[in-house]
């Protein structure tokens, strides 16, 4: 969605001739003026010299290197540049000391200009990751913390899917291929909503796919020597309660405890989607889920697409609603 986003933008700017003010070209894509300004500065990043749009105080406007990242843009959606890249970010994930581009072109059977041009994409795909694309020479690498290329990880497997976060088999494709082996996720998620409602939250069903993937990430990259420093702390007894369930499942389902440190982290993301014993009777606020319709109703408007599905509308506003509980705490 982010990639089409940004083809539409550029095509807006390049059928005007002149400037268009950052409000209309926000509201023409129907999202934030922030967002705009995050796809600006992605599709800058894929053009050579970083200038296929400029920015002004009159707006944006494309500049005449503005049609062939269109056309690039275009062509990692529709083909197989699209595969290419994510085998190119398992590499940079894989590698401590990053990438040699001559290598990586040899590996996959293409020149040194397309490896470049993926790591274009690449870079493109990280913006508000807190990672960034570090260059020696020939050698490129991923530069961050462990924790944020774990989430940079979960994103790129999140965005395959698109709306198919209840098919736990496309999950596990997903993430296979991405090198996160995360077989039996259909019996991951049952046991985690059915331990977890039985402890007395109210668990939000839409966000038990993140947390799923987050858990089979953390194992893997920890399997392969690469843990998050540990905590100094074991933050609460929501967490530790939390923190013993998906643990438990982890051994379970993916064969290996969790460290202290992921205990404490995952079971952090897991509480975001739920509701502490007393705080609520489960049920989303009447404001909240009117307020969670009126929304649907003008994203389906916005994007074409059907949100009126009853299932779907109550998990949202439930996910709402205690996002809104802890922002409270």
């Amino acid at each position: 969605m982010t990639a089409e986003r940004q083809e539409q933008a550029l095509g807006i700017l390049l059928r005007r001739a002149g400037w268009v003010p950052a409000a209309d070209l926000a509201d023409r894509l129907g999202v934030t003026a922030r967002s705009v300004r995050s796809y600006v500065t992605a599709i800058n990043a894929l053009a050579p010299a970083g200038d296929a749009i400029e920015s002004g105080p009159h707006g944006y406007r494309a500049t005449p290197s503005a049609a062939a990242v269109r056309d690039e843009l275009a062509g990692a959606q529709h083909g197989a540049p699209r595969e290419r890249v994510r085998e190119i970010i398992r590499m940079l994930m894989d590698a401590q000391g990053g990438i040699d581009v001559f290598d990586t072109a040899m590996a996959l059977h293409v020149s040194d200009a397309t490896v470049e041009a993926d790591l274009r994409r690449v870079r493109a795909m990280l913006t508000d990751s807190e990672l960034t694309l570090r260059r020696d020479d020939g050698v490129v690498a991923l530069a961050g913390t462990e924790r944020s290329l774990r989430r940079f990880l979960t994103r790129v497997v999140l965005d395959d899917l698109d709306e198919r976060v209840f098919d736990t088999d496309a999950l596990e494709r997903a993430a296979g291929a991405m090198g996160v082996p995360a077989p039996g996720l259909a019996e991951f998620r049952a046991e985690l909503i059915a331990r977890l409602s039985g402890l007395g939250y109210a668990v939000n069903e839409v966000a038990a796919a993140e947390v799923m993937l987050r858990v089979a990430i953390a194992v893997e990259r920890t399997q392969r020597g690469r843990p998050v420093p540990e905590a100094d702390d074991d933050g609460g007894p929501d967490r530790v309660r939390v923190g013993q369930v998906l643990d438990e499942l982890a051994v379970r389902h993916l064969g290996s405890h969790l460290t202290p440190a992921d205990r404490r982290h995952l079971a952090g993301v897991a509480l975001v989607s739920l509701v502490e014993p007393g705080e609520s009777s489960g049920e989303p606020e009447r404001r909240v889920a009117e307020a969670v319709r009126v929304a649907l109703r003008r994203a389906a408007a916005t994007y074409g697409i059907d949100l009126s599905e009853e299932e779907f509308v109550r998990g949202f506003a439930q996910h709402v609603h205690n996002v809104v509980q802890r922002s409270h705490e």
